[in-house]
């Protein structure tokens, strides 16, 4: 019976520990989510950016760097998943080690994010005006899409919350 009560205290405390890394990716993921990644942006118009033969060559480029950061991110979750399931297993499982996995995997998973932003960016700076006024139009189009959704969510929560007091 005691072992019972012990898996389970270590199954809720394992899936606080997953929901504080989960809550701070989040968080992470909250705070970019008011602008249009730039990837995104630019794959929509890759066709109308007629791009020039170095500008092709730096796209490629900041395509495989996104492709390296999501892999980054990939297998740190999985890294991550894995020396959980290894802490659970044991008696006293060391969280504080699993925290600073967590921390670690967040802190790599931002920085290959950054870098490779930063060659869509480099991207971005070769672009000609009128290039730039295609990004800048789908970027105005796809911010006041997420502003009018958000409004809407605002008020759907405004109406239950409101609705549940009656």
């Amino acid at each position: 019976m005691h072992s019972y009560f012990l898996a389970k205290g270590v199954k809720i405390l394992s899936l606080s520990v997953l929901a504080v890394g989960a809550n701070a990716a989040l968080a992470h993921r909250a705070a970019d989510t008011g602008t249009p990644q730039i990837e995104h942006v630019l794959a929509a118009i890759k066709d109308k950016l007629a791009l020039d033969t170095s500008q092709q060559l730096l796209w490629d480029r900041a395509y495989a760097q996104s492709l390296a950061a999501r892999e980054a991110a990939r297998s740190g979750r999985s890294r991550l998943h894995d020396a959980l399931q290894v802490e659970l297993t044991k008696n006293d499982p060391d969280l504080a080690r699993i925290a600073a996995l967590a921390d670690d995997v967040q802190a790599t998973a931002q920085a290959a994010r950054r870098q490779a932003r930063d060659q869509w960016l480099t991207l971005y700076a070769t672009f000609a005006p009128d290039q730039k006024i295609a990004a800048r139009d789908l970027i105005k189009k796809r911010t006041e899409r997420r502003a009018r959704f958000a409004e809407h969510r605002r008020e759907r929560s405004e109406q239950r919350r409101f609705g549940q007091r009656d």
